[in-house]
């Protein structure tokens, strides 16, 4: 992959449309343009034109289009970008690609554009993933978050962490490079307090019951009890439609069946599971431990009983007690089980119950970790500076902190190694 290529692709989905966007970036991007007809001046003036694009091999109109022109510095990648408005056409998709190919630029890669953007210092990496996560979101919620880590809210945050550290860190190397020197008492201050202040901010920050993450990944909802309980037919009732058989036969269900459902802008991952039971059929068995498992893995467990045997089972932390069927019982007075009727629809207080759960997941205005790899290099940050302290020989406790940088660097993607000789030739007299 050369950054100096000009590339294009086609930007929307490959299909019949009111509008197809064809996106050309490089430093030939004009070349390009000329290529297929359109007049450079008028975009270089006007950065736009609406005009025709013709097939240079034989002259023949491909489409008439609407043409944008970004100049470098000032567009998504930071080079030089034309963005093509075509209609839909599949025709005119398929000519216009081929005859692309035949120009000056190639096809770009998969996440070509982003990687860019990202080397030429337009994003960082948490705001580049933050584009991939408003493609995927499904959901209102996963939105908002997706948005601010690509308004920023991470990047500053992680930035200004590292900043700090680089500044602590300046600090300890300017005694390293004059040992005979020794650390005033109100440097050695600053620095204690700056990592005491940093550990607990980053151990806050980690301390958020992986928040993001289950936004962006959907809060897994295991649905479980003994057989022909009326699991099947309450995932039939959230979804409103036909998910999973439903049969008086005890056993119907033998696999896990996942079903994605959006409530209120909160997603959500259902899991009917097989019937917990003791069984000799081989194939039940199976399922019997994939619900268990699921049972383990699920953000929140819904229990499904039935009037006749209401004796929960289910160990986890965080479980509703639901008792189906309560159409057939008059007494449903206790607080800790919630009654519904899955076969009448009759679930409106179960859903409530829900939602109330995934509310601690609401999105706010502090940034939250939203991947694995975010967590992984920040909790090894924060043993570095853990283990950081000025008894240590000085440059061991100045190796501590510079593991910590490195790993907060990781997450953005901006890890300069000069930077820390800057701030000492800029802060102190060498020459004196």
């Amino acid at each position: 992959m050369r950054t100096s290529d000009t590339i294009y692709a086609l930007s929307t989905p490959f299909g019949k449309s009111g509008v197809a966007v064809f996106r050309i970036s490089g430093p030939n991007s004009l070349n390009v343009a000329s290529f297929l007809g359109l007049s450079n001046e008028l975009l270089s003036e006007n950065g736009k034109t609406y005009g025709k694009i013709t097939n240079p091999l034989n002259d023949i109109i491909i489409d008439h289009v609407l043409a944008l022109y970004f100049k470098s510095p000032k567009s998504f990648t930071g080079d030089d970008v034309i963005e093509i408005h075509t209609h839909g056409s599949i025709a005119v998709i398929k000519t216009l690609l081929e005859v692309l190919s035949k120009s000056e630029a190639r096809m770009a890669e998969p996440g070509e554009y982003s990687r860019r953007a990202f080397l030429n210092g337009k994003i960082d990496l948490t705001q580049a993933e933050g584009i991939a996560d408003i493609i995927d979101a499904e959901t209102e919620i996963q939105l908002v978050s997706a948005n601010q880590n690509l308004g920023g809210q991470l990047k500053d945050l992680y930035e200004g962490w590292r900043k700090e550290l680089l500044g602590t860190l300046s600090l300890i190397e300017a005694f390293i490079d004059f040992p005979e020197e020794d650390i005033p008492e109100d440097i050695v201050n600053d620095i204690v307090s700056s990592v005491d202040n940093l550990r607990n901010d980053i151990h806050g920050h980690l301390n958020d019951s992986n928040r993001g993450e289950k936004i962006r990944s959907g809060i897994k909802v295991a649905i479980v009890g003994e057989p022909n309980v009326g699991k099947s037919t309450l995932i039939n009732a959230i979804t409103k439609r036909e998910v999973a058989i439903v049969s008086d036969i005890a056993g119907t269900t033998r696999d896990a069946i996942d079903v994605i459902i959006d409530i209120e802008g909160y997603p959500f991952i259902f899991t009917d599971t097989a019937g917990i039971r003791e069984t000799d059929d081989t194939i039940e068995k199976i399922g019997v431990e994939i619900a268990r498992k699921k049972l383990t893995e699920a953000d929140l467990v819904l229990e499904i009983l039935s009037p006749n045997n209401i004796q929960p089972i289910a160990q986890h932390d965080n479980k509703l007690v639901v008792i189906n069927k309560s159409d057939t019982i008059s007494k449903k007075d206790n607080p800790d089980y919630i009654y519904i009727s899955a076969k009448n629809n009759d679930i409106s207080n179960l859903i409530e119950a829900i939602k109330d759960f995934a509310s601690q997941f609401e999105p706010s205005d502090d940034p939250v970790i939203t991947r694995a790899r975010y967590r992984e290099h920040l909790q090894n940050a924060l043993y570095e500076l853990e283990e950081f302290t000025l008894d240590l020989p000085i440059e061991l406790a100045g190796e501590h902190l510079r593991r910590a940088m490195y790993e907060i660097g990781k997450i953005t993607g901006l890890v300069k190694v000069d930077e820390i000789l800057d701030i000492i030739f800029s802060s102190f007299c060498i020459g004196k």
